[in-house]
């Protein structure tokens, strides 16, 4: 056997056995929700954080609203779709009231 072969026999340079592959924290996976393709050690920041398509409560909760928003669709349900959100009064008096 020359210096620089190894003991274990792969078909080419590119294979690596199959245990190896699947252990490996850089492999590349699939985000579930936005299909975003990520190594596996980025999975869980990416879901918690970067996701467009995680879902997220709205801010008005502690008036109750429920919705659990896409992360991406959150910042339009707060301020313009949320019906417990605040609005301006239309007569000129700047009043702040609650949709509801």
């Amino acid at each position: 056997m020359k210096n620089n072969e190894s003991t274990h026999s792969y078909p080419d340079d590119n294979h690596y056995p199959p245990p190896q592959i699947n252990l490996c924290p850089k492999r590349m996976v699939g985000c579930e929700l936005c299909g975003q393709q990520l190594p596996l050690d980025q999975l869980n920041a990416h879901d918690q954080v970067q996701c467009p398509n995680r879902r997220l409560l709205c801010c008005m909760i502690g008036r109750g609203c429920r919705e659990a928003i896409k992360a991406e669709n959150l910042e339009l349900h707060e301020k313009r779709l949320c019906k417990y959100r605040d609005v301006l009064c239309r007569v000129p008096c700047d009043a702040v009231l609650q949709v509801l």
